[in-house]
């Protein structure tokens, strides 16, 4: 047995010990990354350009970590643990994809890393929030470990991607008003 199916049964070995870590895992693997919202609000609040830009960032950066997701899913193909490991009990609605890369977990780090650019605080409680969300997917056996290593490189890939295009965005915007403003003179 491979290490990423082992450590699944470990992990959901321990949330299936009571009721309440059962609770807490479907939380986790469902919910929580809503939590991010409040965040967002949390940032939009604080009326700084750099925290207000940050979560304008994140929107885009989770949009963009959700279609490389999809596009990864649809290459790779890769079984659910519920589906291929006999002993992992499915504790939410089956999920309609394949798990490789984890979707929610490609979401959650692209909020992070967003928010960790605009406010370490708040990005250390979506980091946070990030590692419980991808730890609740192992738990309630829809993902390995794997499936979330490869979602946080997406979400980090797509907040490097977004940064990017902003700035050349921005470069070009700043030349074209100087060519502007020199024709004007």
């Amino acid at each position: 047995m491979s290490l990423d199916a082992q450590a699944v049964l470990v992990v959901q070995r321990v949330f299936l010990s009571s009721s309440w870590t059962i609770e807490l895992a479907v939380v986790c693997a469902q919910w929580l990354l809503f939590a991010n919202v409040l965040l967002a609000v949390w940032l939009l609040w604080s009326g700084k350009a750099r925290e207000r830009h940050a979560v304008l960032e994140a929107a885009w950066s989770v949009g963009l970590a959700l279609l490389l997701t999809f596009l990864l899913a649809l290459c790779i193909q890769r079984v659910r643990p519920y589906l291929t490991l006999p002993d992992v009990t499915l504790l939410i609605p089956p999920p309609h994809k394949t798990a490789f890369p984890s979707g929610h977990t490609s979401s959650a780090v692209a909020i992070a890393s967003a928010f960790w650019i605009g406010n370490r605080r708040v990005g250390f409680l979506a980091i946070a929030l990030a590692s419980l969300v991808a730890l609740g997917r192992i738990a309630v056996g829809v993902h390995y470990a794997t499936d979330l290593l490869g979602g946080a490189l997406v979400g980090i890939a797509s907040v490097a991607i977004v940064r990017m295009i902003h700035r050349a965005l921005r470069r070009r915007d700043i030349e074209a008003s100087a060519q502007t403003h020199h024709h004007d003179a």
